[in-house]
């Protein structure tokens, strides 16, 4: 099940005054573009920013790419990119882009929580700022290191 932002920085709080380190929630972003591309990641955030704003580094895998045995989304064709996570208010987020392996070309989608789940959801510009627009979809999931 997945988080609500709230839910995740006191997931992130609460692991971190109880271990004594920094801890991080778990994250899965899909990005389908009008055109059919999809990108999609796993990776993890941290609380930075006064522990207000979450903060990570992704590898996005396209189903463009194929590996060497044609498999699609292939993990050596991936592109990195950092993704922040700015609060707006309780429903609504500013999530920046930053295409690392693009020459850190960034970018920022307005994202909601959705009514349906705890997932962030919201559309935007493609990534490399293609024709039409992409629907951005964003999991906060259980703490690293404590799944259950």
């Amino acid at each position: 099940m997945s988080l609500t932002y709230s839910e995740a920085i006191t997931s992130i709080e609460t692991n971190s005054e109880n271990s004594g380190y920094g801890t991080s929630v778990n994250a899965t972003l899909v990005i389908t573009q009008q055109d059919g591309r999809t990108g999609f990641s796993e990776g993890s955030f941290v609380a930075v920013e006064n522990r207000n704003q979450l903060s990570g580094t992704f590898g996005m895998s396209f189903n463009d790419r194929f590996s060497h045995d044609g498999s699609r989304f292939s993990a050596s064709t991936t592109d990195q990119m950092t993704i922040q996570i700015e609060p707006v208010d309780s429903q609504n987020y500013r999530v920046h882009f930053t295409l690392v392996s693009w020459g850190n070309s960034q970018y920022i989608v307005n994202m909601q929580q959705a009514a349906q789940s705890n997932m962030l959801v919201g559309w935007g510009d493609t990534i490399g700022f293609g024709e039409g627009q992409a629907i951005y979809s964003l999991a906060l999931t259980s703490a690293a290191g404590n799944l259950g």
